[in-house]
Formats: C-alpha cells, structure tokens, sequence
C-alpha cells in the first residue's frame, strides 16, 4: 500500500459480477494535509486515484499499474474534517489484450465526487 497513513479499508463486498464496493477513511490527521491545504485540507486527486487503484489490486489480488486513464472527472472537493469516509465503487473486465478495463465512482456522503474510466495492466 502506497499510502498506508491516509486511509484505511473499512469494509469491501462484491456487489455483482465483477462489481465492487469499497468504503474507505481517510486519516484527517495525516501529515500530507498539512500542506494540501493548511487550516482548509483537501484530499489529492491523485491520491483518490491512487486509493481507486488500490483497491482493485486488492480484489484482482495482483499489482497493477494505469496503462492509461481515457476519463477522470473531479466532480467536487473532500475535506477529511468534515466527511472522512469515500464509498469507492467500480466494475471491471479483462479484454483481449489481457488490459483490465475498470469504470470507478467515489463518493463521499451522498454525492459523487470523481469518476475514473482506465485501462490497467
């Protein structure tokens, strides 16, 4: 795990064929909020992405790495202080080139915040 201080995995079940559902926490304490941002922390993009990524490894049980990413939308901000906890979900499907192709949500309460449409390998 990348980032083993900011969030932890709460709960994961499969919710269909191939079909997941995360909810992780994020460490409002971690240090990287101290710079991103001080008094007003906002998660990384890049951090959400990687925990996405994290997360599929865990259930495809292999390391994998973003071939490339054809779609991420940050639809809004999460602030560790105020909702500190993301329901990641997402499907997947292997093509023939031996790519997973993965199509991921993140939310935070009741509201998207970032969708990710990658090829994984």
């Amino acid at each position: 795990m990348l980032l083993p201080h900011l969030y932890k995995i709460l709960s994961s079940i499969e919710t269909g064929t191939m079909e997941y559902e995360f909810i992780v926490e994020i460490n409002p304490d971690d240090t990287l909020f101290q710079g991103h941002f001080p008094g007003r922390p906002v998660l990384p993009g890049v951090c959400t992405i990687q925990i996405v990524k994290e997360c599929i490894c865990s259930v495809l049980g292999k390391d994998l790495h973003f071939m490339n990413i054809s779609q991420c939308k940050f639809i809004g901000m999460v602030d560790p202080q105020i909702d500190n906890r993301l329901t990641i979900t997402f499907s997947y499907k292997n093509d023939e080139e031996q790519k997973t192709m993965v199509n991921a949500s993140v939310s935070n309460a009741d509201r998207v915040v970032s969708k990710i449409k990658a090829a994984l390998v």
